[in-house]
């Protein structure tokens, strides 16, 4: 498959988006990330999750046919 100049871009900003989400949820530990500290405020793991759906659904399935 070959890839364009705007799919490479969407790669790199993607990977580099992600890895900035984890570096900063990196020096939580496990269980620090599953506790809700406040009603309005989803637990790290959750975003982490979320953010990944997210990119999935409507990145992936969206753009990349018979994903």
């Amino acid at each position: 498959m070959e890839v364009d100049n705007s799919t490479s871009l969407l790669l790199t900003q993607y990977q580099s988006t992600r890895k900035l989400s984890l570096d900063i949820a990196e020096p939580l530990q496990p269980e620090d990330q599953m506790i809700q500290s406040m009603p309005d405020a989803s637990p790290t793991k959750w975003h982490l999750a979320h953010t990944s759906w997210f990119f999935e659904t409507f990145v992936l399935a969206e753009y990349l046919p018979g994903y």
